[in-house]
């Protein structure tokens, strides 16, 4: 996960102003996980910055996150 963690930390800080206060929705995480561990969740409600607000590079990052998390993903899981 370096590199997933590593671009998520550079696209944050690619962010600027109103940008970043739709991106950085929480500002701790560490104990409060939305879902919890329910095998079944409701949807929820849409929060952060859409991906085609995002600049190019920061689009680039986005992708690679994503592409980064499938990438260790169990074929099972990615299918």
């Amino acid at each position: 996960m370096p590199r997933e963690e590593d671009a998520a930390r550079e696209l944050a800080r690619s962010l600027t102003g109103e940008a970043r206060e739709r991106a950085i929705f929480r500002q701790s995480t560490l104990t409060d996980h939305v879902t919890q561990n329910r095998p079944y969740v409701s949807p929820l409600d849409p929060v952060g910055i859409p991906f085609g607000d995002l600049g190019g590079e920061q689009q680039r990052l986005a992708l690679e996150i994503v592409e980064t998390y499938l990438g260790v993903l169990h074929q099972s899981v990615d299918a």
